[in-house]
C-alpha cells in the first residue's frame, strides 16, 4: 500500500469498519465548515444527480483540465495529477466525468503508461482526503487489471462500504471474475445510496440472490421507490403473485408494491406490464393477509395512487375505480382501525388515523412529552385539538430556549446541529398558521432568529393570519407589529424585508 497521509478517506473508512460494515450514522469528514453550504449525506449528491438531473455536457475548460490530470497520471506525476483532479472535482463531479475520462484514456493508450496510471489511481484511492479524487482513482482502476490483486480488491471492497464510493467501487467490481458474488456481498453491507446502486447492478443469478432481493431489496434508508421496480422484476414478484402467494412472502411483496406506488423519484407501477391487473391480484392477497399497520399503509398508498390516475382511458378508469373500491373496503374495517390506532401510539400512521377518525391527540402529546426531540414533528396532529393546544405550547416553552434563540438576522440556511432548536421551532410555527394570535411568543422568536428559513416560515404564519382574519397585523397582534417594525430595517434578505414592509403597511 502506498504511504498514507493523515486520516485519508480510505483510512477513515477502514478504521470505522465493524464486522464487515460501517456503523449506523457513520459519515465521512465534511469538506467545508460553511454553515450556508448544503451538507449532502454520503452518496446523496451523486445519487440525486444520477436519478434526477442526467449527465451535463462537459465544458471545454473542464475537459482541458481532465486531459491535464490524466496525462500527469500516465506519466507518473502523482502530486500534479492529484492537484489537477482535485481542481476538476471542484468544477464537475467525478460522476459526470467518468465517460469522457475513460474514452480519452482508451483513445490515448500509446501515450499513457498503464503502470504509472495504476500507481496514481491507487495512490489517490489509499491516500486522498478529497472525495472526488478517490472517485477519479476508482474510475481509472475500472480500466485496469485488478482481478488478481487481492490487496487492492480488499481496498475496493472496503471503500465501497461508504455510500459515497459504493457506485465507483461497483464499476471496478463489475470487471472481476466473481462479480455477481462481490456485488451481492457489498449490497448486503450498505444501506443508503450504496444499496440502491448495488441492487441496480445485481443480477439474480441464483435463488439466494433472488430471495434476498425479494425480502431486503427495497429496505434502504433513502426511499424504497428507488429500488421497487428493479426488485419487482429481478425477484420475480409477478410470478409469485399469479401463483398462490404465501403468507410468509406477502410482507416482502407488500413492501415492493408500496414502493411501486411512489413514482415521484423514479418510474414504478406505470412501468409494469398489466400493472392494474397486478395490483388487483395483490389486493386479493391483502384482503386475506392484512393485519398490521404496514399492510394498511400499503393499501392506502395504492388507493391514493389510483385515485389520481388519468381517467381518459375508459378501461384504465374502470380498473382504477375497482382498485380504489377494494382499497376502501380493506381500510374500512375494525381490524384496520385497531392496527392504525395502535401505530399512532408509536408516532406513525398519523395521516391514515386522521382519515379513519381514530387519532387521539392525547396519545401524540404523550409521545412528545416522553421524547420531545424525536417526536416534535408530530405537533401538527396535536395543535388541531383545542384541549391539547395550550399544553403543547407549554411543552415547547419548556424545551426551547426562546430568549437565547433571539439573535441577529443572517443569510444562513440554518443547517447543522447548531440550529437544531430553530428547526424544532419551525414545526410549531407552521402548525400555528390556522390559529391566529396563539403562540405569539414563538412567532416572535422565529422572526428574531438567525436562519433565514426560520424567519421565512414565521412570516408566512403572520401572512396567513392576516389573510384569514382580513385585518392588518397591527390589529391582530400589536406585539408582532412592533417586532416587525424593529427588525425590518436590519433584515438582510431583500425579499423578506419587502414582505415585512408590506405587512406593516
Amino acid at each position: 500500500m502506498a504511504e498514507e497521509t493523515k486520516r485519508s478517506l480510505y483510512r477513515c473508512i477502514s478504521e470505522a469498519v465493524i464486522d464487515g460494515r460501517l456503523p449506523q450514522g457513520f459519515s465521512l469528514p465534511k469538506e467545508a465548515d460553511d454553515k450556508n453550504k448544503i451538507s449532502w449525506a454520503d452518496g446523496a449528491k451523486d445519487g440525486v444527480g444520477m436519478y434526477h438531473f442526467g449527465i451535463p455536457t462537459m465544458k471545454d475548460e473542464d475537459r482541458d483540465l481532465m486531459i491535464q490530470a490524466v496525462m500527469a497520471s500516465g506519466e507518473g506525476r502523482k502530486e500534479e495529477a492529484e492537484a489537477a483532479f482535485s481542481d476538476l472535482g471542484k468544477k464537475s463531479q467525478a460522476l459526470y466525468v467518468i465517460d469522457p475520462l475513460q474514452e480519452f484514456i482508451m483513445d490515448n493508450t500509446d501515450r499513457i503508461d498503464p503502470e504509472k496510471l495504476f500507481s496514481v489511481a491507487t495512490h489517490m484511492l489509499y491516500n486522498s482526503t478529497d472525495r472526488e479524487c478517490v472517485k477519479f482513482g476508482l474510475s481509472m482502476l475500472e480500466l485496469l487489471s485488478t482481478d488478481k490483486d487481492e490487496d487492492l480488491k480488499y481496498a475496493v471492497r472496503t471503500i465501497g462500504l461508504s455510500d459515497e464510493f459504493t457506485l465507483f467501487a461497483l464499476y471496478v467490481m463489475m470487471r472481476w471474475t466473481d462479480k455477481d458474488q462481490e456485488i451481492f456481498d457489498l449490497a448486503q453491507h450498505v444501506f443508503g445510496w450504496g444499496r440502491i446502486h448495488a441492487i441496480e447492478r445485481l443480477d439474480p443469478v441464483n435463488e439466494k440472490i433472488r430471495t434476498w432481493l425479494l425480502k431486503e431489496g427495497v429496505n434502504n434508508n433513502i426511499m424504497p421507490a428507488y429500488s421497487a421496480l428493479t426488485c419487482y422484476e429481478k425477484a420475480g414478484v409477478e410470478e409469485l403473485l399469479f401463483r398462490d402467494l404465501s403468507e410468509e412472502d406477502y410482507p416482502s411483496v407488500r413492501d415492493i408494491m408500496y414502493g411501486l406506488m411512489d413514482e415521484g423519484p423514479v418510474q414504478g407501477i406505470s412501468a409494469v406490464e398489466r400493472g392494474e391487473d397486478v395490483v388487483l391480484r395483490f389486493l386479493s392477497f391483502a384482503e386475506r393477509y392484512a393485519t398490521d399497520y404496514p399492510d394498511y399503509q400499503a393499501v392506502r398508498g395504492i388507493r391514493i395512487h389510483f385515485e389520481n390516475v388519468d381517467r381518459k382511458n375508459k378501461d384504465l378508469a374502470e380498473k382504477a375505480d375497482a382498485i380504489v373500491d377494494i382499497c376502501k373496503k380493506i381500510l374500512d374495517t375494525d381490524k384496520c382501525r385497531d392496527a392504525v390506532k395502535a401505530a399512532t401510539k408509536e408516532g406513525i400512521g398519523i395521516d391514515l388515523a386522521r382519515e379513519l377518525s381514530v387519532l387521539d391527540p392525547k396519545d401524540i402529546l404523550h409521545l412528545m412529552k416522553e421524547d420531545f426531540s424525536k417526536h416534535v414533528g408530530l405537533v401538527f396532529a396535536v395543535v388541531e385539538d383545542d384541549s391539547c393546544r395550550k399544553e403543547t405550547l407549554k411543552l415547547f416553552s419548556e424545551n426551547l430556549p426562546l430568549d437565547a434563540m433571539k439573535t441577529h438576522p443572517t443569510l444562513t440556511a440554518g443547517i447543522g446541529a447548531d440550529f437544531a432548536d430553530q428547526r424544532k421551532l419551525e414545526f410549531l410555527v407552521q402548525a400555528l398558521r390556522d390559529y391566529p394570535c396563539e403562540g405569539e411568543e414563538f412567532i416572535e422568536t422565529g422572526l428574531c432568529s438567525s436562519p433565514i428559513r426560520t424567519r421565512h416560515l414565521s412570516l408566512m404564519t403572520i401572512e396567513k393570519w392576516v389573510e384569514k382574519l382580513q385585518k392588518p397585523i397591527s390589529e391582530i397582534s400589536p406585539k408582532l407589529y412592533s417586532v416587525l417594525s424593529e427588525i425590518s430595517p436590519i433584515e438582510p434578505d431583500e425579499k423578506l424585508k419587502n414582505r415585512m414592509v408590506l405587512l406593516l403597511k
